[in-house]
């Protein structure tokens, strides 16, 4: 069988547009060197946005959705509200694409701004995994490390953009060392499946250039490297600010994503670009997830309100 690209999403129907956007961008910046295959671990995507999707498929590109029962996930933590447990199928990679070697994972709030090849092409120099560093919680949670096994002074890595060497991790049985480490870490897990991954992959990781996961805590960590004067991620600040124009993949972790108007991360604007050649490309930028985050913060305001004046009454 000849060489091709394999890229992974997970996604439910929630997401769904955001998907189609980030597809969109990673077909449009691909060289067509080989043939590349997207799969989609589907967590309940509606047939009709299964379709609008799959229109973004070309000549030796293909789009496939793998419906996934997320049962298979029941008692694994969700501590993170705008996360669903689609975020763990990436943990079943080596058994869900069993006869693939290699594959790379994107979350769906990505944006690539690059050929994809440039990634597939890395060595992981034996590693099971590559992967770019999380700063903050790299820097500022180091008990955190602890507490979810990391044995010694290792960076803490983002999961949302990963290669994967699945010919390894199935030698290593990774899958079914999860159950055991679950069971000895599963109430300790504050970024649920990462966490998990860097407990378990944190002496068995490549670590990435930000060139291939540029998030927007980047930006944050310039300053503490100026204010501190000393070198607290390995990666110098030209190298930090080059990329915030230039990176392959930008990632827009946490709450403000790139769909939503109060985004200022560094390749916002690209989204909106990607968004007109899908089929939502006249979908505006009020987000669900906004407009639930701005009712969530108006109950707890107003619950604060109330008991202030329960106490001062």
């Amino acid at each position: 069988m000849k060489e091709c690209i394999t890229v992974t999403y997970a996604c439910d129907d929630n997401y769904s547009r955001h998907l189609a956007v980030s597809i969109a961008s990673l077909i449009d910046n691909y060289s067509m060197s080989k043939r590349l295959d997207i799969f989609v671990f589907d967590a309940g995507i509606s047939k009709e946005n299964r379709g609008k999707i799959q229109k973004l498929e070309r000549n030796n590109i293909g789009i496939k959705f793998v419906q996934i029962d997320v049962n298979m996930f029941d008692g694994y933590p969700l501590t993170i509200e705008h996360i669903s447990l689609a975020t763990y199928f990436r943990l079943k990679l080596p058994s869900l694409l069993p006869s693939h070697k290699k594959v790379v994972y994107f979350d769906v709030d990505i944006i690539i701004n690059d050929d994809i090849s440039k990634m597939w092409d890395v060595s992981l120099e034996g590693k099971s995994i590559a992967a770019v560093i999380e700063p903050e919680v790299s820097l500022n949670n180091k008990e955190h490390l602890r507490c979810i096994g990391v044995d010694g002074d290792f960076f803490y890595f983002n999961a949302g953009v990963l290669i994967l060497d699945l010919d390894r991790l199935r030698r290593l049985n990774f899958e079914g060392k999860v159950i055991d480490y679950l069971g000895k870490y599963s109430s300790l897990l504050v970024y649920q499946d990462q966490d998990i991954l860097n407990g378990m992959l944190f002496n068995d990781v490549k670590y990435l250039s930000p060139f291939y996961n540029y998030m927007p805590m980047y930006r944050n960590i310039l300053s503490k490297k100026r204010r501190y004067q000393i070198n607290l991620i390995p990666y110098t600040e030209l190298e930090i600010k080059k990329l915030k124009k230039t990176a392959c993949v930008y990632h827009f972790c946490g709450r403000r994503k790139a769909w939503m108007q109060s985004c200022t991360s560094s390749g916002f604007h690209l989204y909106k670009k990607y968004q007109h050649k899908t089929e939502w490309r006249d979908a505006d930028y009020t987000d669900l997830e906004q407009i639930k985050g701005l009712v969530k913060a108006n109950y707890i305001y107003r619950r604060f309100i109330l008991r202030l004046m329960n106490f001062l009454s």
